[in-house]
């Protein structure tokens, strides 16, 4: 039997096969030092261990109790409970100082399996332990081994535990039949014969076990003299694992989860996984055939004993293996290594060679996962035979050290997985091509995102596994291979020049790092235009590079887009320039005009500021643009390259000016943009695509936004109001004042060119949500027209603004002429309406049946009385009766025919020919005007409106593309809405480099993923230049061809409407006259009651006698109400009302508000997305049990989770994209998505919080004092309204929405929390409601743009999250369940979750606990390992012992909040606790860190200088602040808080590194380091960044790193590390006079004038005092004057660099750095990826650990992928995903809450590091060279 995991790890932690003792520190005056008596470690009494161990004793703790003791006191908890309670039991007699037992006082000899002791010495046994001894025979046996096992006396792999033997008399016949079967014995006989067959064989294994044990030793010496392998024990079994072995390659998926469930073995995984581990449990079964892991181990011992230290030596560099040193560690690796070879050659039937022949065969099934596994494998088989030495040995044998654990080639470059590599996922059948990728940009963002958007590119259209964007390993192992498929090259474009860019600089590097490489590296190879041109089949430009133009010329029709276009190019990068030609061909645009720096040349000159040129022009132009009445809201920015630097909103020209100036000033720009906010414009955004067949807009999007400080400055107002209202002021004045500041509150994102502040959310539609259909309409016809006036080709993005109808009245005299026409069209269409109306009042209306009886009965009363009194009166004659009819009586059958509309069609037309006469009735003329129809019946009947529409509106068909060429211009810009559509910008290069952006949303909304959009730009270029279009994607070829078929067949039937008659059958005369012949008979009508009756009461009738006749009961159907047929029909219409809303999936308010518990939600669907739906069950489900017959049959699913809470969750929603993008093209992997649900988002939570705002608004009114609020009513202050308390629910509370084939695709986590809403409600509403908002307008919009791209000739695949459904039909909502269902369907259908929420609550251990119950697999480290990570003061209690492998941690110091509000209350309490602090820690005088005790994503970390600093934290996290200014400091930027803050921080001394820079003089030139500036200059010669580095170390040389370490728990790899370079300019010294017509000169003269005009204003004299003082000191240089003669650096940006450069560290040093990772990783259990933060000596390589981050970025360009990418052999990002999806597959759940612990030092460090000092700031003197961000600064890592 295997050992468990448990065990083999005990002798890893240290070198005498204990875990380190680790002490809990108590507070003073604990509950339990009160009660008095002695304590144990664990701080219990003696009294409560005696309690204890009498529980234990008669086993009276539950099994879950045992578990949560053993963990508190370091014994684990994944263990069996007899096992869990010896271990336990021993460990409080050790601690009650009662004897316990091992191998130090019992000797070896004496020891005997229980199975073999007497009824006594199994007493004896359980006495001495102090334990109850079972009753049962095979319990006892049980607890004895376990008894054994914890006394070390008897090792996991010799016991014989009772359950292997089988408890035989408690099992059934068929199960008794089974064992037999399993161990080859006969299964005939009864039950007693079977019993006692299985006895007799287990007694002959127990002896011939027994003999073995003896003879083990004398063996092992023996063959290992000879040099003989172990012989087999077992013949049987290790014949059945050789031809499994053999056969397990051919077998289907399904039969490799069918042979591992049979194994007791998680089913889950791909087709490599499932070998991988089945190769592991053959592996296991051949070791227990050989005899066992200790046999191996005694015959490894004695065959290594026999060789000298030079010949273990050897034989360790035969196999690759020269770490080892010492000669105890080569031996045990060399046993490790035999032990594994034996394994292998025995399995696979021949020598140890045949195993490399074995591997290579699996190498065809994926040799990734198969030999990562056996890595993992052998870690195990190491672990046990010859501790940490071995297991190193192991892996390295399994192909570890050649990374082939991460799908990596072997030397002659074979693949991983599939036989390729994930480098690419293109498409198979895709035709031979060049396809050549241009990256650049204006500015540096432009460059990245191109860059960013070329990673994603060649990973999608890559197919060429030889040729193309490849890492340089496998272009070389691919030498004159032939060319197949796509092939990918990239180039950077610099300026004119063209890069060639190699793979690994394109995935690792950015665009500031290859700028400066460039720059520095002159004599850089370039690639001309010409002969870039010449080499590709297509040029894709993804950037807008200037050399697009000079590439055009040579490329010409190759080039895709309009990039090349000179005009088009102009107009990209300049708005103003693209408005005025946009307004020359008749559109509309948005106002805006350039203001130069040239324009402020006369400031020095004029004395005010309205005497300016500029001031005179804007105010001119700022009058003619802004509407009236509105107030005069003016946005600026800096731009450069259609790219917004920078801006600010306005109010007024004055404060315009000012901020022009100073945007100039700070962006080094010549020029700003001023834009006129119109107040109510509607921000879009619309892609227009050109196919085959003509050009399609696709659906707009509105780029909205959501505040909650609008709502709150709303409310601040109606405050203001109420209270000038109360104090008598006039009204009218203060209606129009808070009018303009209600304008002058709100600040639309799209005019800063993103969010104007940190709360503004985005709230984005497609198609816009609040436009109306004729606007949205009106934008594609627009956009489209435009695209094809401009010559523009491929692509364009528009951009603008809807104008309001007030706004837009502003916009000229056409649109006035337009609404006076509109105007009076309306005013015509009224006069007609009242005349209609007065001729229907003319025309006494007719009456119905009912008001005829009705007068009926009134004339017949009359009559009588008049007759009385002797006077007559006509009554309704026959002819009137006969001209009226029945209008409650149903039409006739069959009138609804499709065969007889045009015989009703020509009867109704008659009918109204002839006046639809009935008749006159008492002067009342009854015609067809007045008969009322029965939906009309029962609406009066009944009070109820029926929805006329019996079924969904049908939706539009699209025959043909619209022509727009000749509708004009101006009439396609003002629709009849009155509103006008005014464009702003032009975008000429497709927006790829985020997952999620506009494109990407608006292509998601109709089918369209980035894949089908890249290869439609592709195609483009190559038809071109005359080629072929590139092939169909197979799910755009699919739905082709359903399409084509479903239109023949209609087109068949409507060709033949009489062929549906051809199904009938013939007529069977004979059934005819059959049925013509038989006697008709009455069936009674009687009860059966009085049926039985009748037939007991009198006599049968006699054979042939007649049927008697029916016994009719006329009954009256007014005194009957069932019978009453405008009731029946109302009935039966409620009840298939009733039934259809049955049908209906749950909308999201009903799931909301009931019961999380019960099964009210959607449940997740098993099935292929598009074969079933999601909230289809398959039948067998029992809500979470695995079953095979769930699981898809070839692939494993992946579920992908994202969303949340923290603040990260916005970047969840790229990593979860990320992630599905990358893992969509495996065949052998099914990827769905899903969103954990915010906890604060929605429409709902919106809806509260101006509820709560309201509230607090009538507090406010009437007098509450805010701190009473706080007080008493905290819910209702401002703090906790922006920042809600986390609530008390568990995690199954959470909803989770389901996104695949939902079409939704967003930029922020709340956006897609209120897209999922709408669209589900949308999927819920009913008829009358959908009639009542005239339809689903939007689902139709976005199926008539479906229907356009594919008359366009673009093929549409499906969703952004998975193409499930067809996609031209409308798309599937997303669908909300809760997580405990969530779970339970993953449970059930064996799925994987990958785990992408960023660094959030419930991603600290909550979530991985969750699945890890339920047995589903996820991506990362178990839920120990993750909660220890985010709680600092545990993680950094693992790691203390590490100090001798050079491995520290600052020290800490916990406080809680209470504590730090209490002793903070006075600047003097606050001192002493601050030196206090600094005492205890040893800072010595340098400065303290403080930040949350909790993983917060780096907020709420701040220095803390002095006992002020510390007071001002203390204040801001009582009263909830999210940002403390850096004003109130004593040092440093602004700080950004967790809100709503934590309960505990952590203090310890500020660590302080000086940070690496690159330095630019104020022209731009690199500034080399002078001499000091480098520790090893020269280091790397070759290198000019390395070079051109600066870092002042001085003493201190320590580097703040970041590394991601990757790979299975106890095997991880280290990936990095990195370091961040700043990149700082010189500016002119502060001191010095800024130079004439500068924009700093221009700034500080516009803003002293500013000033000076204010003071003029000011009505208070102190007031206008104070604004003098300011303009003097402005134009004194202002503060500039205070700083001297120091020079300035200015910080511009910064990079990552990977690894560290040789001129800063030593590579032995970096080297020895990645070792200590590593360490770091196994010390804490972590699996799957991890970030690690720490400072490095450069020089030694010993780290001080800051952080562990468990749960890293994997967004595009995360540092994960950079790192992977320079990694050595690189990492894709796919294989990136697939390490971890592996690592989550095959990592037992068992192993995920063991911490696991290596002491000693790690081999290859060198000497252990002496008592060092980590690097504290005693000389620190923050920014006296520059300002630093708080994100950039070396605090950023506590």
């Amino acid at each position: 039997m295997a050992r468990p995991r448990s065990a083999r790890l005990i002798r890893r932690h240290d070198g005498a096969g204990r875990r380190p003792n680790r002490t809990v520190l108590r507070p003073a005056g604990a509950a339990g030092e009160a009660r008095g008596g002695r304590f144990s470690a664990s701080g219990e009494s003696e009294a409560e261990l005696h309690s204890l161990m009498m529980r234990l004793r008669e086993d009276d703790v539950e099994y879950f109790d045992l578990k949560t003791l053993c963990k508190q006191r370091g014994l684990g908890g994944r263990d069996n409970k007899d096992n869990l309670r010896a271990k336990l039991l021993r460990k409080v007699r050790k601690e009650l100082g009662l004897p316990v037992y091992g191998p130090e006082n019992v000797p070896a000899a004496s020891v005997r399996l229980p199975q073999q002791m007497s009824e006594e010495e199994l007493r004896h046994l359980f006495d001495t332990r102090g334990c109850m001894m079972p009753t049962s025979q095979w319990q006892a046996l049980s607890m004895a081994n376990a008894l054994l096992i914890a006394d070390r006396l008897l090792s996991p792999e010799e016991a014989m535990w009772p359950d292997a033997c089988g408890q035989w008399s408690s099992l059934t016949v068929q199960e008794l039949k089974q064992e037999c079967s399993a161990r080859k014995l006969s299964t005939k006989g009864l039950k007693d014969e079977l019993i006692e067959r299985l006895k007799a064989w287990d007694a002959q294994v127990a002896r011939e076990a027994a003999a073995h044990v003896s003879q083990d030793v004398a063996a092992a010496e023996a063959a290992a003299a000879e040099g003989v392998a172990p012989s087999a024990t077992n013949n049987a079994q290790l014949h059945a694992a050789q031809q499994l072995y053999a056969s397990m390659h051919r077998m289907e998926v399904a039969q490799l989860r069918e042979e591992l469930a049979g194994r007791g073995l998680k089913a889950q995984g791909t087709k490599q996984i499932l070998l991988a581990k089945l190769t592991e449990a053959l592996e296991k079964d051949v070791a227990h055939a050989l005899g066992g892991e200790r046999r191996l181990a005694q015959w490894a011992t004695s065959a290594v004993a026999r060789l000298g230290e030079a010949e273990v030596a050897a034989q360790l560099e035969a196999r690759g293996l020269t770490r080892y040193s010492a000669p105890a560690e080569a031996a045990q690796a060399l046993q490790a290594v035999m032990i594994k070879e034996w394994v292998a050659e025995a399995l696979h039937g021949g020598p140890a060679a045949a195993a490399a022949g074995a591997a290579g065969e699996a190498a065809g099934d994926g040799a990734a996962a198969g030999a990562a596994s056996a890595s993992d494998s052998d870690w195990e088989a190491a672990e046990g035979y010859a501790g940490e030495a071995g297991a190193e040995a192991g892996a390295a044998a399994a192909g570890y050290a050649g990374s082939d654990a991460y799908g990596s080639g072997g030397e002659d470059g074979s693949t991983a997985a599939g036989g390729e590599r994930a480098f690419m996922s293109g498409r198979a059948g895709d035709p031979t091509l060049l396809v050549a990728l241009l990256c650049g940009g204006h500015t540096g963002v432009q460059r990245d995102a191109s860059l960013a958007a070329a990673r994603l590119a060649a990973q999608f259209l890559q197919s060429d596994p030889w040729h193309g964007l490849l890492p340089q390993q496998q272009l070389r192992s691919a030498d004159g291979a032939e060319r197949q498929g796509i092939a990918i090259s990239a180039y950077y474009a610099a300026g004119e020049s063209l890069y060639p860019l190699t793979w690994e600089q394109l995935h690792a590097a950015s665009a500031a790092e290859l700028d400066t490489r460039l720059e520095l590296t002159p004599d850089a190879a370039a690639t001309s235009a010409a002969e870039l041109a010449g080499a590709a089949d297509a040029v894709l430009p993804l950037g807008l590079a200037p050399a697009a133009r000079t590439l055009a010329a040579a490329a010409g029709s190759k080039l895709g887009g309009s990039s090349g276009a000179a005009e088009a190019a102009a107009l990209a990068a300049d708005r103003l320039a693209f408005a005025e030609r946009a307004t020359q061909l008749g559109y509309a645009a948005a106002p805006c005009m350039w203001l130069a720096l040239s324009e402020f040349g006369d400031a020095s000159a004029v004395e005010q500021l309205t005497d300016l040129a500029a001031y005179r022009r804007l105010e001119a132009w700022a009058v003619e643009n802004l509407p009236d009445g509105a107030a005069p809201r003016l946005a600026v920015r800096a731009e450069v390259g259609g790219h917004v630097l920078g801006g600010c909103l306005v109010s007024g020209v004055r404060s315009a000016l000012v901020g022009a100036a100073a945007l100039m000033q700070e962006h080094s720009v010549s020029e700003v943009v001023v834009e006129a906010v119109q107040p109510g414009a509607v921000h879009f955004a619309c892609s227009v695509l050109e196919g085959e067949q003509g050009v399609v807009a696709l659906p707009p999007t509105e780029l909205g936004y959501y505040d909650l400080e609008d709502d709150i400055a709303e409310m601040e107002l109606r405050l203001e109001r109420y209270l000038a209202q109360q104090e008598g002021l006039d009204m009218e004045g203060v209606d129009a004042l808070v009018s303009l500041l209600r304008q002058e509150s709100r600040a639309h994102p799209g005019y800063l060119g993103g969010a104007a502040t940190p709360t503004q959310q985005q709230r984005q539609s497609t198609p816009p949500a609040s436009l109306s259909a004729e606007a949205v309409h009106s934008i594609r016809q627009a956009s489209v027209k435009l695209f094809g006036e401009l010559g523009l080709r491929d692509f364009a993005q528009f951009s603008g603004w809807v104008l309001p109808p007030q706004a837009a009245a502003a916009a000229g005299a056409e649109e006035e002429a337009g609404q006076q026409q509109q105007q009076q069209q309306q005013q015509q269409e009224a006069e007609a309406a009242a005349e209609e109306g007065e001729r229907q009042r003319q025309r006494r209306p007719g009456k119905s049946f009912a008001e005829l009886l009705e007068i009926d009965a009134a004339a017949r009363a009359q009559a009588a009385a008049a007759a009385a009194g002797g006077a007559g009166s006509p009554g309704i004659t026959a002819a009137d009766r006969a001209g009226a009819t029945d209008t409650t009586a149903d039409p006739p059958a069959g009138s609804g025919s499709a065969l007889l509309d045009a015989d009703l069609a020509a009867a109704e037309a008659a009918a109204a020919a002839d006046g639809g006469d009935y008749g006159w009735y008492n002067d009342i003329r009854i015609d067809s005007t007045v008969r009322i129809t029965n939906e009309e019946s029962v609406e009066a009947a009944t009070g109820t409106h029926r929805p006329i529409p019996m079924g969904p509106a049908p939706e539009p068909v699209m025959e043909a593309l619209e022509d727009v060429a000749a509708l004009p211009a101006q009439q396609l810009c003002r629709p009849c809405t009155g509103q006008v559509v005014a464009f702003s910008q032009l975008s000429i290069v497709p927006d790829l480099a985020r997952p999620t952006s506009v494109l990407c949303e608006q292509a998601a909304a109709v089918g369209l993923t980035q894949e089908a959009l890249l290869r439609h730009l592709v195609s483009a270029a190559l038809v071109r230049a005359g080629g072929a279009p590139l092939p169909a994607l197979p799910e755009a070829a699919a739905v082709a061809e359903a399409a084509a078929a479903a239109a023949e067949a209609a087109a068949s039937r409507e060709a033949q409407p009489w062929s549906l008659l051809a199904d009938l059958q013939p007529l069977d005369e004979q059934v005819v006259t059959a049925f013509a012949d038989e006697e008709f008979e009455w069936a009674s009508w009687r009860p059966a009651e009085a049926e039985a009756g009748a037939a007991g009461g009198e006599p049968a009738a006699a054979a042939g006698a007649p049927a008697p006749g029916p016994a009719f009961e006329m009954v009256d159907a007014t005194q009957d109400p069932s019978l009453d047929p405008l009731r029946q029909q109302q009935a039966a219409w409620e009840a298939e009302q009733a039934a259809a809303a049955a049908s209906l999936p749950l909308s999201y308010d009903e799931i909301r508000g009931g019961d999380p518990y019960q099964e009210v939600a959607a449940a997740v669907g098993y099935a292929e997305p598009g074969a079933a739906e999601w909230g289809q069950q398959q039948e067998g489900g029992d809500g979470g049990q695995q079953h095979l017959e769930h699981m898809h049959p070839t692939k494993q699913r992946v579920w992908v989770l994202l969303g949340g809470d923290g603040p990260q969750r916005t970047q969840s929603l790229a990593a979860g994209l990320h992630a599905y993008l990358s893992l969509r093209n495996n065949p052998e992997l099914l990827v769905e998505a899903f969103m954990l649900e915010p906890s604060f988002a929605g429409s709902s939570d919106e809806a509260r919080r101006r509820r709560l705002l309201d509230r607090r608004l009538e507090l406010l009114q009437l007098g509450v004092p805010e701190d009473w609020i706080l007080r008493e009513e905290e819910h209702f202050d401002l703090s906790r309204i922006r920042f809600p308390p986390a609530g008390q629910s568990e995690l199954l509370n959470h909803g989770v929405w389901r996104l695949s084939d939902s079409g939704l695709l967003r930029g922020e986590v709340e956006d897609l929390q209120g897209a999922c809403e709408a669209a589900l409600a949308t999927a819920n509403a009913s008829l009358a409601t959908l009639e009542e908002r005239g339809g689903d307008i939007a689902g139709a919009q976005l199926s008539v743009a479906r229907q356009e791209l594919q008359l366009a000739g673009v093929q549409l695949d499906g969703s952004a999250w998975g193409s499930g459904g067809s996609p031209a039909e409308r798309v599937t909502p997303a669908e909300y369940t809760w997580l405990r269902d969530f779970v339970d369907r993953a449970a059930d259908v064996g799925a994987m979750v990958l785990l992408a929420l960023g660094d959030q609550p419930a991603a600290h251990g909550p979530l991985q606990q969750l699945l890890e119950e339920r047995g589903i697999p996820c991506t990362g480290s178990g839920h120990v390992a993750v909660e220890t990570c985010a709680d600092k003061p545990t993680l950094m209690e693992q790691l203390l012992d590490l100090e001798a492998s050079g491995i520290s941690t600052a020290p800490q110091q916990k406080i809680s909040l209470l504590e730090l509000s209490a002793q903070c209350e006075s600047e003097g309490s606050a001192d002493r606790l601050f030196e206090q602090l600094r005492s205890a820690l040893g800072a010595g005088t340098g400065a303290l860190a403080i930040k949350p005790a909790s993983a917060s994503s780096g907020l709420g970390a701040m220095r803390v200088a002095s006992g002020s600093d510390l007071m001002v934290y203390a204040q801001a996290v009582e009263a909830w602040v999210d940002v403390i200014p850096g004003e109130l400091l004593s040092g440093g930027g602004d700080v950004p808080m967790l809100v709503p803050p934590p309960s505990q921080f952590v203090v310890e001394p500020f660590v302080t590194t000086e940070p690496l820079q690159l330095v630019r003089d104020a022209a731009g030139a690199v500034v080399p380091p002078p001499a000091g500036a480098q520790t090893y200059p020269g280091a790397a010669p070759e290198d000019a960044l390395a070079s051109a580095l600066h870092w002042p170390a001085g003493s201190n040389q320590w580097l703040a790193v970041s590394a991601v370490v990757l790979g299975g728990m106890g095997g991880m790899r280290c990936l990095g590390p990195s370091v961040r370079v700043l990149q700082l300019q010189e500016q002119p010294a502060a001191g010095a006079a800024a130079p004439p017509g500068s924009a700093a000169a221009a700034a500080q003269r516009v803003q002293q004038l500013a000033l000076e005009d204010e003071a003029a204003e000011a009505e208070e004299e102190e007031e206008a005092a104070a604004l003098r003082a300011a303009a003097a000191k402005a134009a004194a240089g202002g503060a500039a004057q205070e700083g001297g003669d120091q020079p300035v650096r200015a910080l511009t940006g910064a990079f990552d660099l990977t690894p560290p450069p040789p001129t800063l560290a030593l590579p032995e040093a970096v080297r020895a750095a990645r070792v200590r990772l590593e360490i770091v990783a196994d010390r804490l259990g972590l699996a799957g990826a991890a970030e690690v933060q720490a400072y490095m000596h450069a020089e030694t390589g010993e780290l001080v650990i800051s952080d562990v981050c468990t749960l890293p970025d994997l967004g595009p360009g995360a540092l994960i992928f950079r790192q992977a990418a320079a990694a050595e052999p690189p990492l894709s990002p796919a294989e990136v995903f697939h390490e971890l999806i592996r690592v989550g597959l095959v990592q037992p759940l068992e192993e995920r809450d063991e911490l696991q612990a290596l002491g000693g030092f790690a081999e290859g460090l060198g000497e252990p590091g002496a008592d060092y000092s980590y690097p504290q700031d005693a000389d620190f003197a923050w920014g006296s060279s520059y300002d630093l961000p708080q994100e950039f600064s070396s605090s950023g890592q506590q």
